[in-house]
Parts: structure tokens; sequence; C-alpha cells
């Protein structure tokens, strides 16, 4: 049928054609999201990514979510849509998976090598509780699988819980949240406990009760992965309050708190060294302590600016993370009961590991100061 309606009109044949450019542009650029607002024959793509996100064409003021796949050479990539009705018509956002992003291991992600070593020590424990935190869209998700295929062995018994399951995993048993037959987290993880797991992932800690089962699911032999929309570890910590999670009983189970936002990349293609009035300008206190502060831990100081090639989007390609790690020792849990949340400081902060990141080239001083104010 779709093919049928692509050819009936020039219009959908525009919107095909259209569509499929946008997609291999994005593809190429590891772009992570296409923003679709007001474009010329708007209603022909509209029309088009419905059909191929199996959205209902006919539905425009309630908002919709679909999924589909496009084809790339001998591979693949799968494309999440959200549709929002709006004053000016109905948005559309498209989310990209990109296999490499899907198949990234626990070195990939953007941590240095003794982060790596702390969250790799902290998997080989057969109970607790781990949360991985940041705003919507600093690339907890990935994080979350990329911890599930480290875990992956043939004797774990593997599940998850998540709203939507954007990424298939083998070995791992996903359960997708489907509200209109009132099956939330809640109800999905409890039906889990009875699965006899070793490793429960929930995708969000979104109300009291989930909170409540994933504290005693880690207290009671089972290791549990979880994420919050939070920003730091004291507005984790007063957000599970929040959720009337017992501080007490958190403290406990706690073993560790991942924070993390995502930086755009400098291409390595047309990115260059600055010059020496750069780097005189580039040479702030921050800098300097940052400087005496680095052990190297993404390579020789080198920093560099962005400057955009056909390779690239003004001068960046893809992303990475940042990260700060809080492992809770006695000390730490102690505050937590204690609500003494200023003790509750990471080795490295995100901004730090963001600065040795300038350092080394990867990325520049203003996406860093984007994402993360000083």
């Amino acid at each position: 049928m779709l093919d049928a309606i692509s050819s009936a009109h020039p219009l959908s044949s525009y919107a095909v054609q259209l569509i499929d450019y946008l997609l291999q542009q994005a593809i190429s650029l590891q772009a992570s999201d296409i923003h679709r607002d007001q474009l010329i024959r708007a209603n022909a793509v509209l029309v088009r990514l419905k059909l191929l996100s199996n959205m209902d064409i006919t539905e425009q003021r309630r908002p919709q979510d679909g999924y589909f796949n496009h084809s790339l050479g001998d591979s693949s990539i799968d494309i999440r849509a959200s549709c929002l009705p709006g004053h000016w018509g109905e948005k559309v956002v498209l989310r990209l998976q990109h296999p490499e992003i899907k198949q990234r291991t626990i070195h990939q992600l953007g941590l240095d090598i003794q982060q790596s070593q702390c969250l790799i020590n902290y998997l080989q424990q057969p109970q607790g509780l781990m949360l991985i935190t940041g705003p919507t869209g600093s690339g907890k998700s990935v994080t979350l699988h990329s911890i599930l295929m480290h875990l992956h062995q043939p004797h774990r018994n593997l599940v998850s819980a998540e709203d939507p399951v954007e990424m298939g995993l083998d070995g791992v048993h996903q359960t997708e949240v489907n509200l209109h037959i009132d099956l939330d987290f809640s109800h999905i993880l409890r039906s889990m406990l009875r699965q006899d797991p070793d490793v429960i992932m929930l995708g969000e800690m979104r109300d009291s009760v989930s909170a409540d089962v994933s504290i005693k699911a880690a207290q009671t032999g089972h290791l549990v992965l979880s994420s919050l929309h939070t920003r730091s570890v004291a507005e984790t910590i007063n957000r599970l309050q929040g959720l009337a999670v017992d501080l007490a009983g958190l403290s406990h189970c706690l073993d560790l708190v991942v924070n993390q936002r995502l930086l755009r990349c400098l291409c390595q293609q047309c990115c260059r060294p600055l010059d020496r009035q750069q780097l005189q300008a580039f040479d702030s206190d921050e800098i300097q302590q940052a400087r005496h502060d680095y052990q190297q831990q993404f390579g020789p100081i080198a920093p560099a600016m962005a400057i955009g090639c056909q390779y690239c989007l003004q001068g960046y390609r893809g992303r990475s993370g940042i990260f700060s790690l809080l492992a809770l020792d006695n000390h730490m849990r102690t505050a937590i009961r204690q609500r003494q949340l200023e003790l509750l400081q990471a080795p490295i902060n995100l901004r730090q590991q963001g600065l040795y990141k300038v350092l080394a080239g990867m990325t520049t001083m203003a996406e860093l100061n984007r994402v993360i104010v000083n």
C-alpha cells in the first residue's frame, strides 16, 4: 500500500525522496535526531513519516509514537518517531539508533580508565542498586544497554522493563510498558521477580511503587539497574525521597551513582589546533587548573577548534559522554541517612572531565559551555 501511495501522486514521490535524502544525510553525519517543523510540501512528508511509523494518518489532535527501520547498504538503522500536535501543525521528531551506538561497550562510552574499571568492579557484585542519572537526551539508555551487554552470560537471567524498548538485545528478556492495558513499570517489575532474575534493568524510576520494589529487589539478592532524570547526586537523593523512598533502606543497597551528559565531538577530518593567539585567549584560570590535574586520561594536550567540512556538521561529528561516578562507602551511606547531601561529592565532576576532553582536542570549550555552565 505504501508503494502505491508513493507513486500515485508527485508530492508523495517527492516526500519519499526527501525523507530518504534526510535519513542518508543524518546517518552519514551520525546525527542523533531529526526535527521536522514547517517544511515545503510538509503534509506529504508528514503522511509519509506517519505511514512508515505505523501511525494513524487521520489523527491530528493527539500525540503519537511509532517506529520503523531504514536500510543502509548491508545494514539497517532503527528509528523512533514522535508526532506532537501544535498551533501551526504537527511536529515530528525522529530519533536514530545507529548500529555502532547500539553495540558500544563500556569502554566506548567516554569514561576514563579509572571510571571504566570502577563501573566494571561494581558490576561483579551479585546484588545492589546502580543508578544512571542525567537529563533527557544525555545517553542514559545507551549506558544501561552497554552494561547489560557486558553482563550477558549464558548462566545469567537478564530482564528489563522499558518504555519503549529502544534497542533489542540478544540474551535479555525485554518487556515494554503498555499503559493501554495497564502494564506499567511497577506491574512488570513485580512479575519479573517471579522469573528468578539475576539482573533487573528498570528503564526509569517513575513512581513510588516502582522505586520501592526496585530497592527491595536490590536488598534481596538481585542486581538492579535503573535511571532517573536528575542532574546531580543530591538531586537524585531528593527525587527518591520525593517518591517516598526510605533513605535508610536506600543507603544500604545503593552502590553506585553515574551522572552523565553528551558532548559533540570535533570532526577529525577538519579540526585544527589552536594558534598562539587562540591559546592565549584559551588559557583561563580554569584551564590552568585542569592542565595541572590532567593525567592524560584522554591523550596528550592538543586543544583544537571546529572548522566544518563535507563529513561533519559545523565542525562536529558524533557525540561522546562525560561522566561523574560516585561509589558509595560507609561514610556516604551515613550521609544519605542523615541527609547531609553536600558530602556526596564525586572525585571528578562533569565539568572537570569535560575540560580534560577539551584539552585533549576531543571537543571545544564552546561545546562544553553549551552543555554545562560553569
